[in-house]
């Protein structure tokens, strides 16, 4: 039996199909292939180029090499100078001269960025067979392949900076690290992390210094190697040695906080100002913050020099490192290391808040509700807020939160309300937390919840909010909330009096006072009703003189007990008065006279209308025996 290949048979079919078919039939066909073939279109073929020497440019003034280290690294100490020298050599057919001029212009030198210009420019020299216009050209595209697809043809930009960095060349590696380490940054994903780290040694066994740094990096972050502090140091060290800026800023921030190695401020602002000078905007700002006299953390420089300070924010902001353009903005507004000006103030906020630093938003926002030299609007004082909470600021989510209760400057919306004080509680807002309680509480627009009110506001009381504390403790001392017993009740005041509150002083001493093991808390209650009484709460002096009276806590001093009492009594403070009445009345703890006890009770009875018929009993006893006894 004869097998048939069913391809041969295929084939036999097709061809008497197309003997078969009529004319007309053949047009149609023929038609449809057409169409087809326009619609796809075969993909353009491999453009490689075979790598050669990474050739310098012979025009002076333009570094090649320089420039492209300084795009890696994003330094701004390149000038418009070199921008006008590589222009010029690539006027008279230098191509590394355009390739350097290229880069230059595509990282915005001089306020002159144009990346289509100098992506064409590197795709020229590409196709002339210049090799650092491809690398060039591939750098700049790597990051458009992952968001947009390949570029140039079928094979992405990361397959041919690959295919180089495999035979050897140092740049090609050197721009694969450099964008994976900064797509790590940017956009994390689990699976970069080998990859990443693979480029960066790869990168750096080649010499390139800025692959070497951000391994550094990796060894301080324990990403993708094990955490390595001194190694990290090690690092930096060696690198800054050779000239590379960004090593001298990090290597700077560890001798500064004293990680890796030992803390030495004055190294570390020598480093920052070796780094500023290479044009690593961050350290402008740290060495700028080392002579800031809003900085509190400031110990090398003693007194202050906010001159410099202000001179090198300004180097850091017009550089565009947003946080130079915050410490300007309070420099004019307070008048220091500068003139006061608050239009130019708000300036610079407005050029921080620009680039998304929250303080910077919620600053302008409270010139535009207090119509600080503006005219008060409270649309933009929304704005601003809301953009604020929106880059992270509590203060601004706390902010649209009582502007939407209240309906002030926008509509009064309690849905709105409650998801920015959330926000804002969740940033650490302890008066917002306060405001969600209550929401919680009272079941404002349906958000009803005993059990959340209680963690709420225990997180406000927690913060610092005083009011908090001492609405939690009266809502659980009537079961208003979910009851909690006398220890967790005396942690909420006493964090509360640690941190100033007269008030929660005096009510732990209260607690301690009217305790089950009372015994054991005297000193307790009586170390806390002298910090509230110093802080000038009278019943906490009138708690302490009864202390004193009957030594509770304290050595027993009853001068010192009745003039704490008299004078919490004189401050008008009605249950002093009385308390020391029934003591001169029943002569507890002093000589028994009724006559005191009267004029205390007169005076009790001022403030405290219940104590009155008391005493008139007393006046009507005293005046019946002494007229008996005449």
């Amino acid at each position: 039996m004869i097998r048939r290949n069913p391809m041969n048979e295929r084939n036999h079919h097709e061809t008497l199909l197309l003997v078969r078919a009529t004319p007309l039939s053949l047009v149609i066909v023929l038609l449809v292939l057409l169409v087809f073939a326009g619609c796809h279109k075969p993909a353009a073929p491999p453009f490689y180029v075979p790598p050669v020497v990474w050739t310098e440019s012979s025009t002076n003034g333009c570094d090649l090499e320089r420039i492209w280290t300084h795009t890696l690294d994003g330094l701004v100490d390149l000038t418009e100078a070199e921008l006008t020298a590589c222009e010029a050599g690539c006027e008279n057919k230098d191509g590394a001269a355009c390739v350097a001029a290229g880069l230059l212009i595509h990282s915005g030198l001089a306020n002159r960025q144009n990346k289509p210009v100098a992506l064409a420019t590197f795709r020229r020299e590409c196709q002339s067979k210049f090799f650092p216009g491809c690398v060039a050209l591939w750098y700049a595209n790597v990051d458009r392949d992952w968001a947009k697809g390949l570029e140039f043809g079928d094979i992405g930009a990361r397959d041919r900076l690959e295919v180089y960095c495999e035979q050897g060349e140092r740049h090609a590696c050197e721009a694969l690290a450099v964008q994976f380490f900064k797509r790590l940054q940017t956009r994390p994903f689990l699976r970069d992390i080998p990859v990443t780290v693979g480029y960066l040694k790869e990168a750096c066994t080649r010499g390139s210094l800025s692959a070497c740094t951000n391994l550094g990096r990796l060894y301080v972050s324990g990403t993708g190697v094990p955490k390595n502090l001194k190694k990290a140091v090690d690092v930096f060290e060696q690198q800054c040695k050779r000239g590379h800026i960004p090593a001298c800023g990090l290597l700077g921030e560890l001798c500064d906080d004293g990680v890796g190695l030992a803390q030495d401020t004055a190294k570390a602002t020598e480093l920052y100002r070796m780094a500023c000078e290479g044009g690593l905007l961050y350290s402008c700002y740290n060495y700028g913050n080392k002579f800031w006299t809003l900085n509190p953390a400031n110990t090398i420089n003693d007194p202050k020099d906010p001159e410099t300070a202000v001179k090198y924010f300004e180097k850091a902001c017009k550089g565009g490192h947003q946080l130079g353009c915050l410490e300007l903005g309070q420099a004019y507004y307070f008048g220091i290391g500068t003139t006061e000006d608050l239009s130019v103030s708000r300036h610079y906020y407005e050029i921080a808040c620009d680039r998304k630093i929250d303080r910077a938003c919620y600053a302008l926002g409270t010139k535009y509700e207090e119509g600080e030299e503006v005219a008060e609007d409270l649309g933009r004082a929304t704005k601003y807020f809301r953009i604020a909470c929106d880059y992270g600021d509590a203060r601004g989510c706390g902010k649209m939160g009582h502007y939407h209760l209240d309906g002030y400057g926008v509509e009064k919306d309690l849905d709105k309300a409650h998801d920015y004080f959330r926000s804002a509680c969740f940033g650490g807002e302890s008066e917002s937390c306060y405001q969600l309680a209550r929401m919680q509480a009272y079941g404002f627009a349906g958000y009803q919840s005993d059990s959340a009110a209680v963690r709420t506001m225990d997180a406000a009381c927690s913060g610092g909010h005083d009011e908090a504390c001492y609405e939690l403790y009266f809502r659980h001392r009537y079961h208003r909330f979910l009851p909690l017993n006398e220890m967790d009740t005396s942690m909420i005041f006493l964090e509360s009096c640690h941190r100033g509150s007269m008030l929660s002083c005096h009510e732990l001493g209260l607690l301690y006072k009217g305790s089950d093991l009372a015994d054991f808390f005297q000193k307790e209650a009586a170390v806390v009703f002298q910090k509230a009484c110093d802080g000038g709460l009278n019943e906490a002096c009138s708690e302490l003189g009864s202390a004193y009276l009957d030594g509770r806590g304290v050595d027993q001093d009853v001068p010192k007990g009745i003039k704490l009492i008299k004078d919490a009594c004189y401050n008008h403070y009605g249950q002093a008065c009385y308390e020391l009445a029934l003591r001169y009345r029943d002569g507890d703890q002093v000589d028994q006279d009724d006559f005191k006890a009267i004029l205390l009770l007169d005076e009790a009875c001022v403030r405290l209308p219940k104590v009155c018929p008391e005493a008139e009993a007393l006046r009507a006893r005293y005046q019946a025996e002494h007229q008996s006894e005449e």
